[in-house]
């Protein structure tokens, strides 16, 4: 049904719970964009009495000559994002996605999408709807830079919203750290079998299918699991954060590659978290004041390395192009994800993203 607004007027879709119509006290936005005539503002607010809870709203506002269409989020919802879509010959439209964050959450699907002329709702998140926004927004689907909804609002605290008490994260003072690569322990011929590694005087080592042991002088030998998934692990990074020890490793399982990121407490045989990483070829992740980041080919993210959620994260179809993925790195306020083609060693691409928000920036001249 035709939404009809006249002007000045303000169209509310309560699409997580129904909630008070009453302007909030706004932050400054963490997304803020043109698309079409309209302009875009994602931003997450002061929930009242549920941000005692650590949990916050978020907003998708679409203003276009006067006249706004409003979206509120917050029961269910952890992640947040929109952006433009602009395919040739084809109306512009506002795409967004809005999300637990649970391992049992649809990521790929609850896709929104607005027309930025007539401010019209064309499709609302749902659980199985990653078809229906395939044939709105075209294939492959867009990037959406996502941020979370508990880390954006304790971000607004500084804009005169209440901070949330929370654990206070532990800061590596080192600043910016790789990750260490596990040695590969191979055959003649074929993939690794197992990965060595120390941790202080702790010999360490990681089988393929993710049985893990470390055992040093004095000690009880720890055993734990990495979860392999019934696949074959194929490569393994390491760093150890205050007194935990930081996986993050490459699983195939002959038709397909992907990765994880998990965080270990000695002592414990399961992961504390698991991060999925969505991608092949993933590079040695890095780390910088308590928070992770990832790359593999078409998937960027940073996570909060205490809870295991992603701060942002960017997942893009892989074009097949034969790109490899050579580094990960952060320089300044940007993180530098840089490609290559195996054919041609010349041939590095250099893909520049905010460090806070993720989304694309224009790289400045970096030296060699």
């Amino acid at each position: 049904m035709p939404l009809c607004l006249s002007s000045g007027a303000r169209l509310v879709l309560d699409l997580a719970a129904l909630v008070s119509v009453a302007s909030p006290a706004l932050a400054a936005p963490i997304q803020r964009f043109n698309c079409g005539p309209a302009e875009v503002r994602v931003t997450v607010v002061n929930a009242g009495e549920a941000a005692r809870d650590g949990r916050y709203e978020g907003l998708i506002e679409v203003q276009h000559a006067g006249v706004s269409t409003l979206l509120r989020y917050r029961d269910g919802v952890d992640f947040i994002g929109a952006t433009c879509v602009s395919l040739p010959g084809k109306p512009p439209r506002i795409a967004f996605q809005a999300y637990c964050g649970g391992s049992a959450c649809r990521d790929r699907d609850n896709w929104g999408v607005v027309d930025p002329d007539t401010l019209r709702v064309l499709l609302v998140p749902s659980e199985k709807n990653r078809e229906e926004a395939a044939r709105l927004l075209g294939e492959p689907l867009p990037s959406v830079p996502m941020r979370t909804l508990a880390s954006s609002g304790q971000d607004a605290a500084s804009d005169g919203l209440p901070r949330q008490p929370s654990e206070p994260l532990k800061r590596d003072q080192a600043g910016l750290q790789v990750f260490r690569t596990a040695e590969p322990q191979k055959p003649a011929s074929g993939d690794p079998t197992q990965f060595a590694f120390s941790v202080g005087d702790r010999n360490c080592t990681v089988s393929h299918k993710g049985l893990g042991r470390c055992a040093g002088p004095g000690a009880a030998a720890w055993r734990f699991e990495v979860p392999a998934h019934k696949a074959r692990i194929t490569a393994l990074y390491v760093h150890v954060m205050g007194a935990e020890l930081f996986m993050a490793y490459e699983l195939s399982d002959d038709e397909a590659s992907w990765g994880q990121l998990i965080r270990l407490r000695p002592g414990k045989g399961q992961p504390l978290w698991r991060v999925p990483v969505r991608g092949l070829n993933l590079a040695a992740p890095v780390q910088r004041d308590g928070d992770v980041y990832l790359a593999a080919l078409a998937f960027v993210a940073r996570v909060d390395g205490r809870s295991g959620r992603p701060v942002w994260r960017l997942e893009r179809g892989y074009d097949g192009g034969g790109r490899v993925l050579s580094e990960l790195d952060l320089v300044g306020d940007l993180v530098l994800v840089r490609t290559l083609d195996p054919s041609n060693r010349a041939s590095v691409r250099v893909e520049c993203l905010a460090a806070d928000l993720g989304v694309s920036m224009r790289c400045p001249q970096l030296p060699e």
